[in-house]
């Protein structure tokens, strides 16, 4: 299941990147950055539409084995009455929310109903992926990430020009209305509705990780709503995209861990922790690899991908990629702290780094533009990784990883930086600088593999 979820995150992330020369061509950088930003307010909604009770499926696989689908049912219902009071909500006060996020009183309900559907489908899918149910998620991701596009492109030719946006919204967001509906009445339908023992644990257990998730999206998505209030949609399209160069670190990141949670629970559950430790540092090496020859090649990528109206935004791909590296190494012990129940303690840290990132982004946008939120949510996820680590190894001591696990080698990772930095017109050294590191980090990685 690793090599597959693996192989479908990048065919179905890799659907969305390579269409990027697409939308960039038919999408100015408004419309762009209108797109973007609607989407940060659906991730936003998401967590709190449904109570975020989607993260208590993975621990009740393990405490309900033979009821997880009436429980899975349960939640769902749950879900979808806390959405109707929240949807009565939105439309009495449309127009106070119209002007909260700057988009028309038609697109906030728009907004509402995506919201919803993004969650039941992330419920269902969670729910395949740990009854290992693998090739049917995989085959919806594509699914969804397919009709994406082909739907996209004749909606924005559908409106003028200063609504383009809202065709591309509804090309990514009508294939996944249609699937919650249907998956509604599937898990719904001759199943276990109301049962408050499920409900107590899901929301006992979920409801502590809606600060997590939240401060989670403050600090990938505020950036976004911060430079468009300040700086308006432009700038927002050119940093939604330099952060879409980026993304490639990150489908990496969430393939790995999408096939390691379960992995890693039913090993720690054995308390099998060398396994677990080999394992991760496998990863590890692999992601680096993967992770320095990406960013070292952005620069062209955002060439190629996009029209010179965008290729302002390159100086931000170092500090960009330097966050999804931080945010990789704290995901190790993130996921430790969920399989201990220590949801709270990681909502903690969350709100702790998110209140960070809101400052940091307030105080610096206004003056330094865009760069500034690309350093701030840099910082934000080394605080984040720092304050996780020392939770779970010094106050809890429940880790099986030490710090050398996490710097040993990174020396590279910040080598690797520095090379794009200053060197972001010389491709040639940045080519024989990704031939290196990449000799180092497969050496270590065929070590590992004679050694087993």
């Amino acid at each position: 299941s690793f090599s597959w979820y693996t192989s479908t995150n990048f065919i179905v992330h890799g659907i969305t990147f390579l269409s990027l020369p697409l939308f960039t061509r038919l999408l100015s950088t408004d419309n762009f950055g209108k797109a973007s930003l609607f989407n940060s307010w659906v991730a936003i909604i998401t967590i709190f539409i449904g109570l975020n009770v989607d993260a208590s499926v993975g621990r009740a696989k393990l405490d309900f084995p033979e009821r997880f689908n009436q429980f899975c049912s349960s939640i769902t219902f749950l879900s979808l009455s806390i959405f109707s009071v929240f949807f009565l909500f939105i439309l009495i006060l449309q127009h106070h929310f119209s002007y909260l996020i700057g988009f028309p009183k038609h697109i906030v309900a728009l907004l509402a109903i995506a919201a919803f559907c993004s969650f039941i489908k992330n419920l269902f899918l969670t729910k395949k992926r740990f009854e290992y149910h693998y090739k049917k998620a995989s085959a919806l991701s594509i699914l969804f990430s397919i009709s994406s596009v082909i739907l996209s492109i004749p909606l924005i030719f559908a409106f003028n020009n200063h609504d383009a946006y809202i065709g591309r919204v509804l090309g990514q967001h009508l294939i996944i209305i249609f699937f919650a509906c249907c998956i509604l009445l599937t898990l719904i339908k001759k199943r276990c509705l109301i049962k408050i023992e499920y409900w107590k644990y899901a929301i006992c257990l979920s409801v502590p990780l809606i600060l997590h998730n939240i401060s989670s999206i403050i600090n990938g998505q505020l950036d976004k709503i911060v430079i468009n209030y300040y700086l308006g949609d432009s700038p927002t399209g050119i940093y939604s995209f330099a952060y879409s160069i980026g993304m490639i670190a990150k489908i990496l990141k969430d393939s790995f861990f999408q096939a390691w949670t379960p992995w890693f629970y039913r090993h720690m559950s054995n308390k099998n922790h060398s396994q677990i430790i080999k394992r991760a540092t496998d990863i590890k090496n692999i992601y680096s690899v993967i992770f320095i020859s990406v960013a070292l090649i952005s620069p062209e990528l955002v060439k190629i991908m996009s029209s010179k109206d965008y290729w302002s935004g390159i100086v931000l791909l170092p500090w960009i990629f330097l966050a999804y590296y931080f945010e990789f190494l704290a995901s190790f012990e993130a996921y430790s702290h969920l399989y201990h129940k220590k949801t709270f303690i990681v909502s903690i840290i969350s709100l702790t780094t998110a209140v960070l990132n809101i400052i940091l982004n307030i105080v610096l946008i206004p003056s330094y533009g865009i760069i500034a939120a690309a350093i701030s949510t840099a910082l934000t996820f080394l605080v984040y990784a720092i304050l996780i680590y020392l939770s779970q190894n010094v106050i809890q001591k429940k880790s099986v990883f030490r710090l050398s696990f996490y710097t040993e080698k990174f020396w590279i990772i910040g080598f690797s930086l520095f090379i794009l930095i200053f060197f972001q017109d010389s491709f040639l050294i940045r080519l024989t600088t990704i031939f290196i590191i990449t000799s180092i980090f497969g050496y270590n990685l065929k070590k590992s593999f004679y050694s087993q």
